[in-house]
């Protein structure tokens, strides 16, 4: 008989966004501009319907390009744990059959997706979507001959 088991970790770390808004001041149509930052933006205590100050950012005079570039916002922690465990059976000298239970999100922990950060939108600064699945457990029985 032989057996496995393992459980492995993953996807950890945070990455940093931009304030854009959309200009309409160019010929060829709307374009994708930074903000222009005038305080910092970061609340002390950030939650999901502020996770930062849209107060602080303005959009920028036509022809010009904000101030606020790529990184200033953090995001939450992203981690990842997923387990399997796995039985083999000998039936007979060539036939076996093999017993497999996955669980993926183990903890079932929800992990946020970063805030909107379009000025020009009524959810500017909220968090309406996690960036991971709920938990998943899988079984299979697998017969090899």
């Amino acid at each position: 008989m032989e057996s496995n088991s393992g459980v492995r970790n993953g996807d950890f770390g945070s990455y940093g966004s931009e304030i854009y808004s959309k200009r309409k001041d160019q010929a060829d149509g709307p374009i994708h501009t930074w903000q222009s930052r005038i305080c910092p933006g970061q609340p002390a205590q950030p939650a999901l319907a502020k996770w930062f100050d849209s107060t602080c950012f303005t959009i920028p005079p036509s022809y010009t390009y904000g101030n606020s570039g790529p990184g200033i916002l953090r995001t939450d922690y992203f981690g990842n744990v997923s387990a399997c465990l796995c039985k083999e059976f000998r039936v007979t000298e060539t036939s076996r059959v093999q017993f497999r239970a996955e669980a993926f999100n183990l903890p079932n922990c929800a992990y946020f997706s970063g805030p909107s950060t379009s000025n020009d939108t009524s959810t500017v600064g909220r968090i309406t979507s996690t960036s991971n699945s709920p938990r998943q457990i899988q079984f299979a029985l697998k017969h090899n001959f």
